[in-house]
């Protein structure tokens, strides 16, 4: 081996070693050195191993335009260098990245490639990738097209591994489109296969399906007992990932059950577990995941607004929805994203939790409140603070439940917090909520006009509310949050 070799393979070494411990930057700056050194002599196949290096650290970093480009640069030196092996390796990324992208004709391409070079396995994996991207385009057609060619691929190479995971695959189409005896069939094939391989990550898969099927069909019972078999076998392979959906499956379950605490609570567990993955940035579709988990979060939240004391005054029906709108339009104009949003909108619907422990004769009490009933109501915002955190959620949503009475001269409650001592999306909770309330009907007083309820707040700008954010909030009112 060369000077130069040498001092490559050193290269790649530190750079595969930093990128285990996610420095993207050293891993980066790395393996460009060592593309740089392997050019000084020319070696094709080398060249297009690092180029796909490269590739995988944008990849893992969420820059999914950036690794297809260099993963097309790989393939175009493996193709220029007759390489079929680099080039299929290529073309497998390019297939991999493009179902990230959601872009069905990327993959397609790809697979087909693969065919005609007479890839199997590779092609076989290209056309499950693109039957998942056809199942989240709800193109069911080109879904079952790019599963069977799979399919049959797999069975040729006879790769039993690849063969479930495509059953999997397709048993998930199946439930979404309500084919259950389908869904059912593909289960019993994936569980037949993962048995027989000892593949605990499969037999997880297989049966948090099996409980997707029986919760479709009103067998509670069987779904949460398959539920608890998947939950286990994930955590036995250390899959946190799959873990995490388990969770989110089981939350489905709950809620369709109406047990909408534990239901939180399951949620809350998924929610920590694809976080944790995010920051090791493990996986790189995580925020997808963290999307679809907001889904079952709101419908939860929905129901126990439903359920909540408050529901049992119509008047009051929907208000929570209404307050997440506008906090989290007030909080978009000031900047806020992403989860940081995620969490005011969940804390929105959670603010007022602690009522529940309150008695409804106060919560619809006619007329003002004397001093032992204002007392009695202000233990809600430090009950509902301890409601929040034993359902598991997070530090954001438990601050914003506690503080959402703190006043901007430090005359609220429960801390006695003044200005920008009061969490931000907290000031912003006050003042969403406290429109909500104005604008809606109540047992001791009729909606006021939104142009009423803003005079109304402006005077108390800078006495309860932050005036900064209150002069912000009629931009963000229109369209109109409340009902005709």
């Amino acid at each position: 081996m060369s000077v130069a070799q040498e001092s490559v393979t050193v290269l790649v070494a530190s750079a595969q070693a930093a990128e285990g411990a996610g420095d993207w930057d050293a891993a980066l700056a790395l393996f460009e050195s060592a593309l740089e050194g392997a050019s000084e002599e020319p070696n094709a196949a080398r060249s297009c191993e690092l180029l796909r290096c490269i590739g995988r650290v944008h990849f893992e970093r969420g820059a999914y335009e950036r690794a297809s480009e260099l993963y097309q640069a790989s393939l175009a030196t493996a193709q220029a260098a007759g390489l079929h092996q680099e080039t299929a390796a290529a073309l497998n990324a390019i297939a991999t990245t493009g179902r990230l992208r959601g872009r069905p004709d990327v993959v397609e391409r790809a697979a087909a490639l693969l065919r005609e070079l007479g890839n199997d396995r590779a092609a076989a994996q290209a056309f499950n990738n693109l039957g998942t991207v056809s199942v989240d385009a709800a193109d069911w057609g080109a879904a079952e097209m790019s599963f069977a060619a799979a399919k049959e691929l797999a069975e040729r190479v006879d790769d039993p591994r690849l063969l479930g995971l495509i059953q999997v695959n397709q048993a998930a189409m199946y439930v979404l489109r309500q084919n259950l005896p389908a869904a059912r069939a593909c289960c019993d094939a994936a569980h037949a296969i993962f048995s027989q391989l000892g593949s605990e990550r499969g037999l997880a898969e297989a049966h948090r399906l099996y409980g997707a099927i029986f919760r479709e069909i009103g067998q509670h019972r069987r779904a949460e007992m398959e539920l608890q078999l998947a939950l286990r076998l994930a955590q036995s392979c250390g899959h946190e990932l799959l873990e995490a959906e388990v969770e989110d499956e089981t939350a489905r379950l709950l809620v369709a059950q109406g047990r909408t605490r534990e239901a939180l609570q399951a949620l809350n567990r998924a929610a920590r577990l694809l976080e944790a993955t995010a920051v090791r940035r493990e996986v790189t579709d995580v925020q997808r995941r963290l999307d679809r988990l907001e889904e079952t979060y709101f419908r939860t939240l929905q129901l126990m607004e439903f359920e909540s004391v408050e529901a049992t005054n119509p008047a009051t029906v929907g208000r929570y929805e209404r307050v997440a709108d506008l906090a989290c339009r007030l909080a978009a104009a000031l900047g806020c994203t992403g989860r940081e949003l995620t969490w005011l909108r969940i804390a929105s619907y959670l603010y007022d939790v602690g009522k529940a422990s309150l008695p409804v004769e106060l919560l619809n009490k006619a007329g003002a409140l004397d001093e032992a009933e204002q007392s009695l109501m202000r233990t809600h915002a430090a009950g509902g603070e301890e409601l929040v955190a034993e359902l598991g959620f997070p530090a954001p949503v438990r601050e914003l439940v506690r503080s959402h009475h703190e006043r901007w001269d430090g005359g609220g409650y429960p801390d006695g917090l003044r200005g920008a001592d009061i969490p931000l999306n907290a000031r912003v909770l006050a003042i969403a909520g406290a429109f909500a309330a104005l604008t809606g009907d109540r047992s001791f007083r009729p909606a006021l006009s939104p142009a009423e309820a803003l005079q109304t707040m402006q005077a108390d700008a800078g006495s309860v509310f932050d005036p900064e954010l209150l002069r912000l909030f009629p931009s963000v009112l229109a369209p109109s949050p409340v009902p005709e």
